[in-house]
């Protein structure tokens, strides 16, 4: 007579943690005076008349309704995809005497620290300013027109200057300007409300013949607003709270479904579910042996009351069996399991997974086989 096992291996959750883991350079006719304008010339430029046409204006930078922010991402890591401004080139008509253009202004914000790169070759050290939100920046970068010159090349802004340019050309000129903004990461991040921002206003500029001056040649302002933004961190429950994996229907299984060392019975299918605000988009997962706690194998012991001797339990994932490792959700944990993950919004995530006993020895010893696992999750 064959010989049984009577079994009731289970797996139980541990926890689940999140881890943290100008000067002016005089050009030729129809070439750009690249500047920067200074507080003292900003100055003296309240007594100069008005030489453009055009009145203040709003230009909306549209940023997604929601981003899903990571505190396991680095400093500097783009939270949202560059967005740009229409491609106005009138929003004034000016007449200085010998050049016109247009500056962007950005001394009203503040400087996080933080820089990044753009990604049509401006300079690669782009001031990421800070917002209302800790931990949220918003980057930019700007380029103005002139009639006769074209566009100019694509540059960040300043903490203390205007900065922009002109172009020599026979007035009335059209000038105008463009802005890609992104958010970033600056540090450890606070959810809620990003305040729709002014992040930059777009400077009427002109130079007389002789170059001596370059200021801002009318009061109107083009502001450059971005919408408010939901800023979410991913939060994750399991809904799995204890997992019990039954190894066969009937509750037993007959020693000669082993036929020697390594040996398996068939997988039998489990899940771990968890709900999420704000869906991650990678999961980490470290099984650990509860018996053995340094068990860094692909076979779980059997718990200590077992009485069958000869098998472990392989847990697996995608038909290859997962390795065991220390309850531990620091990303790139020994045994760790990278899962991407693609839902957005408020979802419930399945997992899943199976599992089979293992034949351990040379012999199998009937009795009861049971074994027990933790699992410890990092999400971002």
């Amino acid at each position: 007579m064959a010989d049984f096992i009577s079994i009731s291996a289970y797996f139980v959750t541990s926890c689940l943690r999140e881890s943290r883991h100008e000067n002016l350079q005089v050009r030729a006719l129809k070439h750009w005076l690249k500047l920067q304008v200074g507080a003292l010339a900003l100055l003296s430029s309240g007594a100069a008349a008005a030489q453009c046409d055009g009145g203040n204006r709003t230009a909306t930078l549209s940023l997604p309704t929601t981003v899903t922010a990571s505190n396991d991402a680095s400093p500097g890591t783009l939270l949202s995809p560059w967005v740009v401004s229409a491609e106005i080139s009138n929003y004034f008509s000016c007449w200085a005497d010998f050049a016109n253009g247009m500056g962007g202004d950005t001394r009203f914000l503040t400087d996080s620290t933080v820089r990044v790169a753009f990604h049509t070759g401006a300079q690669p050290d782009i001031i990421v300013w800070n917002t209302n939100l800790a931990g949220v920046g918003v980057a930019l970068v700007h380029r103005w027109f002139n009639g006769p010159c074209g566009w100019s090349g694509w540059t960040g802004g300043s903490s203390n200057t205007i900065v922009g340019g002109a172009c020599a050309s026979a007035p009335p000129t059209d000038v105008g300007s463009q802005v890609f903004v992104a958010l970033v990461k600056t540090g450890p991040i606070t959810a809620g409300l990003l305040s729709a921002m002014t992040v930059m206003q777009g400077v009427p500029l002109g130079a007389d013949e002789d170059h001596t001056h370059i200021l801002p040649i009318s009061p109107a302002r083009i502001s450059f607003v971005t919408n408010p933004v939901a800023i979410v961190t991913p939060t994750c429950t399991v809904t799995t709270q204890n997992v019990a994996v039954r190894m066969t229907s009937t509750g037993s299984l007959s020693t000669t479904a082993f036929t020697g060392r390594y040996s398996t019975s068939n997988p039998v299918a489990f899940k771990l579910q968890l709900r999420c605000s704000g869906t991650p988009a990678r999961l980490g997962i470290t099984f650990s042996d509860i018996r053995n706690p340094g068990n860094r194998s692909n076979i779980l012991s059997l718990s200590a009351h077992s009485s069958a001797t000869g098998l472990g339990v392989q847990i697996l994932h995608n038909n290859a069996p997962v390795r065991y490792g220390r309850d531990s959700s620091a990303p790139g944990n020994q045994g760790q399991i990278v899962l991407n993950v693609h839902q957005g919004g408020e979802s419930v995530i399945d997992l899943p997974f199976t599992a089979r006993y293992i034949q351990t020895a040379y012999a199998v010893v009937p009795g009861r086989a049971d074994a027990a696992a933790s699992f410890t999750m990092s999400y971002h």
